[in-house]
C-alpha cells in the first residue's frame, strides 16, 4: 500500500494496526469510517423528510433548518444515531449511508470528537460528487 494512502487510512481509520509500521493512533476512534481504495462510507441522521429525498433522488441538498453550503456526518452508524436522537429526538430519524470518492471524502473538514459524540466530516455540495446514498436504518 502506498505510503500517502496509508496515512489516509490512518486518519479516517484509526486502526491500531498501523502503530506496527510505526504510524501513531491516539485511541479515540470506535467504529470508524470504512474505506477501499476508491471509496470512503460515512453515516447521517436525517429527518424523515431528507430521507426519503435522500434514498428516492440520490441527491443530498439544503433543506429547512440545514446549512446551505453542505451537510455533517459521522463515521460511525453509532454516533449517527447518538447525533440523530440528539437533534431530532428517538425514533424520529432515520440514518442514511453515504459512499462517496475517497479523494472527495478526504477533502472535508474532519472533527476528532464533535459535540462530545465522536468524529465527524462536513462536506460541501461541491465536494459530495458523485455519491451513493442507502438506507440504513428507516426514520
Amino acid at each position: 500500500m502506498p505510503t500517502m494512502l496509508r496515512l489516509i487510512f490512518i486518519l479516517m481509520l484509526g486502526f491500531s494496526g498501523f502503530q506496527q509500521e510505526g504510524y501513531a493512533y491516539d485511541g479515540h476512534f470506535t467504529i470508524a469510517a470504512e474505506s477501499t481504495a476508491a471509496r470512503t462510507t460515512l453515516y447521517r441522521a436525517v429527518s424523515p423528510g431528507e430521507f426519503a429525498d435522500a434514498v428516492g433522488n440520490q441527491v443530498l441538498r439544503p433543506g429547512p433548518n440545514s446549512y446551505a453550503t453542505g451537510k455533517f456526518f459521522a463515521e460511525s452508524a453509532e454516533h449517527a444515531a447518538q447525533w440523530g436522537k440528539a437533534l431530532e429526538g428517538p425514533g424520529k430519524f432515520g440514518i442514511i449511508q453515504v459512499e462517496f470518492e475517497a479523494n472527495a471524502a478526504s477533502q472535508f473538514m474532519r472533527w476528532q470528537r464533535l459535540d462530545g459524540i465522536g468524529p465527524a466530516r462536513f462536506g460541501t455540495f461541491e465536494q459530495m460528487q458523485p455519491l451513493k446514498i442507502s438506507p440504513l436504518l428507516g426514520p
